[in-house]
């Protein structure tokens, strides 16, 4: 279960959950539903899905709002739908807060399920379309704009790969201008993180506003 676009439909009604199955089946190449967060995690951490539509309200001590952050987590890659028939700005914001891609109030109009699931889709052609242009260039001696044929170069990739999509922390040290800032951008690209935001701070330039307020 590792290739096409699957999708994970989450909601304790089971008319909700076959009738959005029926609905988008043209749309995917696998479909599975579950009715609680548990069941939920369960298949979700079995399987590989692109795109999971929760509702909010959900049986049990953890909702749907629950599941998003659980998933955002997990592989925050993956595009969540939240649907609900008490929806309100809170809730909603709420929602996007914790990494839902969007919000969509019951009754479920259908339409604009397959529009946002595929706008999902899209998203995740993408991703794979980078994915694949990323190992290209690593295979030609580059990874993430850095080019290097040399033994010494084909090392530093060797290990970026092999750290990038772990939770290991990775500390880079090196003379100043010698690319570490490359390395860490490279280390962001190759990782299931790099939908978000790359942040470079500049240690140097802090120590040095510190030093000089605190002179003051």
């Amino acid at each position: 279960m590792n290739d096409g676009f699957h999708i994970l439909i989450v909601d304790d009604e089971p008319n909700i959950r076959s009738g959005l199955a029926r609905g988008l089946e043209k749309l995917a190449d696998v479909i599975e539903t579950a009715g609680t967060v548990n069941e939920a995690l369960d298949r979700f951490d079995a399987g590989s899905f692109q795109l999971v539509i929760a509702d909010v309200r959900l049986p049990g001590d953890r909702d749907g709002l629950d599941l998003v952050s659980l998933i955002h987590e997990r592989k925050p890659e993956t595009t969540v739908l939240v649907i609900t028939a008490h929806g309100t700005v809170e809730t909603a914001v709420d929602a996007m807060r914790r990494g839902a891609f969007d919000f969509i109030t019951k009754p479920v109009d259908l339409n604009l399920i397959r529009q946002q699931v595929g706008k999902a889709l899209d998203h995740h052609r993408l991703q794979a379309e980078n994915r694949e242009l990323k190992d290209r260039l690593a295979n030609a001696g580059e990874v993430s704009g850095i080019i290097g044929n040399c033994a010494a170069m084909q090392d530093v990739f060797h290990q970026i790969r092999q750290v990038a999509d772990t939770d290991a922390t990775v500390f880079i040290q090196g003379e100043s201008g010698t690319g570490k800032e490359l390395i860490a951008r490279a280390l962001h690209d190759l990782s299931s993180r790099s939908g978000g935001p790359f942040v470079a701070v500049n240690l140097g330039v802090r120590r040095q506003l510190a030093s000089r307020f605190s002179d003051n």
